[in-house]
């Protein structure tokens, strides 16, 4: 089990490492983001935490200092499982994803899961 203190210092790392990249592949990588990953399944609930943390600031109109796309793809790559939702093939290939659809998606995911009281 890992510490909210010691969650909160890999992701605050991660976070100062990359919010200046909007690029996947830039902010799926660094020292913070692997710290953060090494945590492994016991990161799911303080990950799903940050998108709830996300998603309360948009409801008051404010902005969380919170790295949705990369806590989406990191979520994915421990579980396996895509929480997408929005727009398929809007260019070949190409997705164009509901960001708080998708945060709402991961939460009722990690209920149904036994992730999130």
């Amino acid at each position: 089990m890992i510490s909210q203190a010691d969650f909160d210092a890999a992701q605050a790392q991660w976070h100062r490492e990359t919010a200046h990249h909007s690029l996947p592949w830039t902010i799926l990588r660094g020292p913070g983001f692997e710290r953060v990953k090494a945590f492994g399944k016991d990161a799911i609930p303080l990950l799903l935490g940050k998108l709830q943390e996300a998603l309360d600031a948009d409801s008051k109109g404010e902005h969380a200092d919170v790295q949705v796309w990369g806590i989406f793809a990191l979520l994915h790559e421990l579980t396996g499982q895509d929480m997408f939702v929005g727009e398929e093939n809007v260019m070949p290939g190409w997705r164009a994803m509901d960001v708080w659809s998708t945060c709402r998606a991961w939460i009722a995911w990690g209920k149904r899961e036994g992730h999130v009281a």
